[in-house]
C-alpha cells in the first residue's frame, strides 16, 4: 500500500501532497490507501520504511500511518530502513527517527548498527523520564535484529537487460559507434551537502569541469531527490549555485542529470562510482565495481601518475571494498577504474536478506501471538 505524504513549509504545516501510487510498474501488485484502512484489513504483519512520522523537517507520510496508529497487540510492525549506509568512518551519522520507539522490530544491516542503536535508545532513556517510560512500554527485549537490508538482493541482482537506457541517454553515454562510454555515476547526499555547504558544491563543479574537458568519457549525477527542497528551507543562499551546476550537468552532451525515480539504471550501467557516505555508496561497493569515496575541501587532482598499486586496488574492489581520494587521488583512480575488469560472480538466491527478513516476520508473529 502505497501511501501519500506532505510537504512541509518553514512552520511545518503541511502544504503539497504526493500520491506515488500511480507510478509503479505493472508487475508490482499494490492497493489504495484511498480505498482501503489498515484496520479493516487488519494484517498480520506490516512492513515500513519510513521512519520520521512527523519528526522530519522537510516531509512526513500522512498522520494516520504514523507508527504508533500501526502498532496493536495482535499485529507485528517491522521497520525494514529504506536506507543503507556506509560505516566503515567515524564520521558516520546514526540517528533515529522516531518510528524505532513504536516498531515491534527493527531490522538492522549489520552488528555495528545495531550497537548504535541500542546505545542510542540507552541514552535516550536516561535524559527523559517520560520518553523512557514510552521505550518501556513497547520493549520486547529483542527489538534491533540483524538480518541485512533488501537493498543489496537489489544491487547483487541488477542486470542492463532489465534497465533499457532511454534515448535520451543513449545520447549521451553512446559514442557515434553506438560503444558505450566508461561512465562513472556521480552522487550527492543530503548530509554531506549540508554540511560542507559551498565545498561540497566546489566539488561538483571540479568533476563537471573534469568531464566537460573529456568527451569520451560520461558522467550521471544522481543527487538526494530532497537536496533542492531541503536546500531551499535550510540553506536557501546556496540555490543560485546549485542551479548553476544542475544546468551546466544538462547542457553538456556526455553528462546525465538524474532525476528519475528509480536509481538501478544509473548503477547497472555505471563502470565506477564517486561520492561520499550515504547508501549509494554502500549499495554500490556491493556490485564489486570500483567505488571511490571522494575527499571534500581539498583540491582535486584529475592527473594520473600512474604510480598507484593496480593489484592491490583490484583486491579492494573484488572484496567489495571502498576505495579513497585521498590515498591514491582522483585521476589515479579513475584511471585504475577504466582498466578494471570485474569477475562475475553467481549469488546464493538462497542466502538473500529479504527473504530473511520475511521468514523472521512470520516467525515473529507467531511468537507474539502465542
Amino acid at each position: 500500500m502505497p501511501i501519500p505524504y506532505y510537504d512541509k513549509d518553514q512552520e511545518g504545516n503541511f502544504t503539497e501532497m504526493h500520491d506515488e501510487s500511480e507510478s509503479y510498474p505493472d508487475d508490482v501488485g499494490i492497493i489504495s490507501w484511498q480505498d482501503n484502512q489498515v484496520d479493516e484489513i487488519d494484517p498480520d504483519v506490516i512492513f515500513i520504511h519510513n521512519p520520521y512520522d512527523g519528526n522530519n523537517l522537510v516531509t512526513s507520510v500522512h498522520p494516520k500511518y504514523y507508527t504508533n496508529k500501526l502498532v496493536c497487540k495482535d499485529r507485528v510492525v517491522i521497520y525494514v530502513p529504506y536506507y543503507v549506509s556506509y560505516t566503515e568512518d567515524k564520521e558516520v551519522m546514526v540517528t533515529m527517527g522516531g518510528a524505532e520507539f513504536y516498531a515491534d522490530y527493527v531490522i538492522m544491516q549489520s552488528e555495528w548498527y545495531k550497537k548504535q542503536f541500542e546505545q542510542i535508545l540507552s541514552d535516550y532513556k536516561k535524559s527523559d523520564d517520560d520518553l523512557n517510560d514510552l521505550i518501556a512500554f513497547y520493549d520486547n527485549g529483542n527489538k534491533f535484529v540483524v538480518l541485512g537490508n533488501p537493498k543489496y538482493d537489489k544491487i547483487r541482482s541488477l542486470e542492463k537487460s532489465e534497465y533499457p537506457l532511454r534515448d535520451d541517454w543513449k545520447e549521451k553515454l553512446l559514442d557515434e559507434s553506438d560503444n558505450k562510454k566508461f561512465t562513472i555515476l556521480l552522487d550527492t547526499t543530503l548530509e554531506i551537502l549540508l554540511k560542507q555547504r559551498e565545498k561540497m558544491l566546489d566539488k561538483i563543479g571540479d568533476v563537471i569541469d573534469f568531464f566537460e574537458k573529456s568527451d569520451d568519457l560520461a558522467l550521471i549525477w544522481r543527487p538526494h531527490p530532497l537536496i533542492e527542497p531541503t536546500l531551499r528551507k535550510m540553506c536557501p543562499e546556496l540555490i543560485p549555485a546549485y542551479v548553476k551546476l544542475v544546468d551546466r550537468c544538462k547542457k553538456l552532451n556526455n553528462c546525465i542529470f538524474d532525476d528519475t525515480n528509480d536509481m538501478h539504471t544509473a548503477i547497472a550501467w555505471s563502470d565506477a562510482f564517486m561520492g561520499k557516505y550515504g547508501s549509494m555508496v554502500e549499495l554500490y561497493r556491493v556490485t564489486k565495481k570500483p567505488t571511490i569515496m571522494l575527499e571534500i575541501g581539498e583540491k582535486t587532482n584529475f592527473e594520473s601518475d600512474g604510480t598507484y598499486d593496480e593489484e592491490g586496488l583490484k583486491t579492494k574492489v573484488s572484496k567489495c571494498q571502498v576505495i579513497r581520494e585521498k590515498d591514491y587521488g582522483l585521476g589515479n583512480l579513475i584511471d585504475f577504474s577504466m582498466k578494471y575488469q570485474r569477475d562475475e560472480v553467481e549469488y546464493d538466491i538462497n542466502q538473500m536478506d529479504g527473504k530473511k527478513i520475511y521468514d523472521f516476520a512470520i516467525k515473529a508473529f507467531k511468537i507474539k501471538m502465542k
